[in-house]
């Protein structure tokens, strides 16, 4: 009687490590990777602010060309006008010149700053809604999981799910309630 007490108690236990290894199974396997990089440059969201990014690069360097071109023009006066204005007039025009270049390099200093400042911040607002999309699909798929594929050593392919949260991120900007 004693033996086959312990023989229900030796399988009760068996059944039990069985059914527990099979419940972490269960949730081990709903592990996915996401690469932000892709999400970046392929989701509406991250094009979006690509553009955005390039559209104030472009009119930056719209304004600095200009200006550029304004230096040029006032450097051909002054070589025009080397024999014919007088010494003090050149001093004066080459200051103004100099102080042009000045002003441009400042600017080209500026304009690079606040352009990377811009994509910074750009980036971090894009990661935000990444994160929060990937939160979304990840409680409805049911993931255990979901991490960024640069925290990542090895993964199978199979568990990427980029493309998942790109078309699901695509999907929720262009739905109706969130156009205004």
């Amino acid at each position: 009687m004693r033996r086959n007490n312990f023989q229900l108690a030796g399988i009760v236990f068996t059944l039990f490590l069985i059914w527990a290894g099979t419940a972490k199974a269960a949730d081990v396997a709903k592990i996915g990777v996401v690469d932000f990089q892709r999400f970046l440059t392929e989701s509406n969201i991250g094009q979006a602010a690509q553009a955005e990014i390039e559209s104030e690069g472009a009119r930056m360097e719209k304004d600095l060309k200009e200006q550029g071109e304004a230096i040029e023009t006032l450097e051909k006066k002054l070589e025009a006008d080397a024999m014919v204005v007088s010494e003090e007039k050149r001093e004066s025009q080459l200051r103004e010149y100099r102080i042009k270049i000045g002003d441009l390099k400042a600017l080209q200093q500026k304009y690079t700053m606040a352009l990377k400042k811009m994509e910074q911040e750009l980036i971090a607002r894009v990661q935000t809604k990444a994160t929060a999309l990937a939160a979304e699909l990840g409680e409805k798929e049911g993931y255990l999981m979901l991490i960024e594929k640069t925290a990542v050593i090895y993964h199978p392919a199979a568990i990427d799910v980029t493309d998942q949260l790109i078309q699901y991120a695509n999907a929720k900007e262009s739905a109706p309630e969130n156009k205004q």
